[in-house]
């Protein structure tokens, strides 16, 4: 086989299957783990948002080659309906790590439904950014 026929994302894929977890070690996510970023129609958000992103992160289990210090970006924009379903989910930002992907959109999808919305918000829905950072710094 030559080195063009190597193809990196397929074989970081494989490897994952074979690294046990222990071996790993450090954190992948850190304190810049994931920024999220709420439509609020000038409505405060705040104890609503540590709510949403508290779920989110309780959700998310970043993938072996994460532990490997493997980086990697994740952006995602979705609906939170009143009653706290998320609809359209949809990734703006692709890490080019289908696992790192997967994790990231299984960690909203995994939160889901949410608290509803606060009775204050006049709104039906609230537009969210979630973005999800593996190894990397949000300045990178």
């Amino acid at each position: 086989m030559c080195s063009s026929d190597l193809n990196p994302v397929k074989a970081l894929n494989d490897l994952e299957d074979y690294l046990p977890v222990a071996e790993k070690g450090g954190n992948p996510w850190g304190d810049n783990s994931s920024s999220f970023f709420f439509d609020t129609k000038g409505y405060d958000f705040g104890k609503y948002g540590k709510i949403v992103q508290k779920e989110v992160r309780k959700n998310w289990y970043p993938p072996k080659a994460a532990y490997m210090g493997v980086k990697g970006v994740v952006l995602f924009r979705f609906y939170i309906e009143r009653d706290g379903s998320v609809t359209e989910l949809e990734m703006l930002q692709s890490s080019g790590i289908p696992s790192f992907d997967r994790a990231a959109r299984n960690a909203i999808e995994g939160a889901s439904p949410f608290p509803s919305l606060p009775e204050g918000f006049s709104e039906q829905r609230v537009g969210v950014q979630f973005g999800f950072y593996y190894n990397v710094d949000r300045e990178e």
